[in-house]
């Protein structure tokens, strides 16, 4: 932690921040630290040239060596500035998912270039930025869940079209295979592959995929707490996907069935809106308390 510590505290920016992160996530107190001599190799790979690397990591380089603390940072962090394209850019992913910070620079290159194959580099730095829970490493299959995604919505809209609406909504990649099952099975529900891209979003809710996707975009670790995928106490993932294999009635190896709403009511609202409902009903609830206090 002697180590750690200053590394954290020239990322995070200060002592109470620290603490926070600390108390939240206190796997992130022993992570490998490095610089960013050391992570130029990683982010040479990512910008494409050591001339683009230096471009994008000047003002972090100059940040960190104005810093009171010892001039380390995490290994991953030279990295994760190339990733996002920016300074700003790459705390706004570290704030929304700290555990970011925890991995080694080159644990995160797989899932970037997948995600470059199915969208293009600006498409791919486009939908890290919005979900940078994406390059997480949370299993070993995590890119073939991303193919099977894009796959299936390719097969409804197309490729062009494919890639616009995942840079839009780059959550939709985590529903890998079960949003592969869900459609091909509206496909047959419907009757065609035009009633599935008309109603596309009604597929969603009708499947409870819309509903899931408020799961899957919720800060890691989702449970309160990081299991490895080899060690998952029941054999598969908590709140698995209706969609998913381990949710199928007729067995993991029968026929691809799951979650069909004749009436999926309401449209599912977002998590920020959800959010701010909440909020909403506090202030409600306070103001009403004031009131009878008075």
């Amino acid at each position: 932690m002697r180590g750690t510590l200053p590394a954290l505290l020239n990322v995070l920016g200060s002592k109470k921040r620290l603490q926070e992160i600390a108390v939240k996530y206190p796997s992130l107190m022993h992570v490998p630290v490095g610089d960013f001599y050391r992570g130029m190799a990683n982010m040479i790979a990512v910008s494409g040239s050591s001339e683009a690397a230096l471009e994008v990591a000047k003002t972090a380089m100059e940040r960190v060596a104005k810093s009171p603390y010892k001039s380390a940072v995490p290994e991953c962090y030279p990295t994760l500035i190339a990733i996002f394209g920016g300074l700003e850019e790459a705390h706004a992913a570290i704030d929304r998912e700290p555990l970011l910070l925890k991995w080694l620079g080159d644990q995160l290159l797989g899932t970037l270039a997948r995600l470059r194959e199915l969208l293009g580099k600006e498409g791919a730095q486009q939908a890290v930025r919005k979900a940078p829970y994406l390059i997480l490493p949370e299993g070993q299959r995590k890119g073939k869940k991303f193919e099977l995604a894009f796959e299936a919505m390719e097969h409804l809209f197309g490729t062009e079209e494919t890639r616009r609406m995942l840079g839009e909504r780059p959550e939709l990649l985590t529903l890998g295979w079960g949003l592969h099952r869900a459609l091909r099975f509206a496909e047959r529900k419907l009757g065609s592959r035009e009633k599935v891209r008309d109603e596309f979003e009604l597929v969603l809710r009708r499947t409870g995929l819309a509903e899931h996707l408020g799961w899957e975009m919720k800060s890691r670790p989702r449970s309160g707490y990081w299991t490895p995928k080899t060690r998952l106490p029941k054999g598969y993932p908590p709140r698995p996907s209706p969609w998913s294999p381990h949710s199928n009635p007729l067995g993991r190896a029968g026929p691809a069935r799951g979650r069909w709403d004749e009436d999926p009511g309401d449209e599912i609202p977002s998590t920020e809106l959800v959010e701010a409902q909440k909020a909403g009903l506090k202030g409600a609830r306070k103001a009403a308390v004031v009131g009878q206090q008075r």
